[in-house]
């Protein structure tokens, strides 16, 4: 029954004290991922409930047909950008630059691993975005790619996403455009 499954998600979210992405996140799902979740129980035990949800819903992927990892990206990014949002803990903004950032950049982004040990991991997360677009683009240097050392230049991340907060991403994590 749909609506007892919707009661369902929204008892486990706040029984879970999920945060906002992983509710929705977990909302969004099909039912099949839905179900799978709930029936690993609770997350209670888990150091940060909401990034484990996120685990079960990737794997749900796989379990239940929804185009697992062994296919193409696009069917378990959303999972794993917001995963990698909440463990890396980045701000609201850098979490919104890296969602609408295209897919290629994403997995670029990712496959680099943590970000934990930056000083600002937020920054750190932009100066990736930055080098995986240039990247794309050709090789082209991180700044070229950037309208030269800012967020606002054409074809730069500030372009479509109005800047990030009028911070300079390079000055605080020690890059400086040659």
């Amino acid at each position: 029954d749909p609506e007892d499954l919707a009661t369902r998600v929204e008892t486990f979210i706040l029984e879970n004290m999920l945060d906002e992405r992983a509710s929705d996140a977990l909302r969004e799902a099909s039912p099949a991922a839905q179900v799978f979740v709930l029936e690993r129980g609770g997350l209670s035990d888990a150091r940060n409930p909401s990034a484990a949800l996120l685990g079960r819903l990737r794997d749900s992927q796989t379990m239940v047909g929804q185009g697992g990892k062994g296919g193409a990206w696009g069917a378990t990014a959303a999972y794993d950008v917001q995963n990698f949002a909440i463990e890396n803990q980045l701000d609201e903004r850098a979490t919104e630059v890296l969602t609408a950032a295209a897919p290629a950049v994403q997995r670029m982004v990712l496959e680099r691993g943590s970000l934990l040990e930056t000083r600002n991991p937020s920054s750190a997360l932009l100066g990736r975005l930055r080098e995986a677009q240039a990247t794309l683009l050709g090789g082209g240097s991180a700044s070229a790619a950037s309208g030269g050392g800012s967020w606002g230049g054409a074809g730069g991340w500030g372009s479509s996403m109005g800047g990030y907060g009028g911070y300079d991403a390079s000055a605080s994590w020690g890059y400086s455009a040659p």
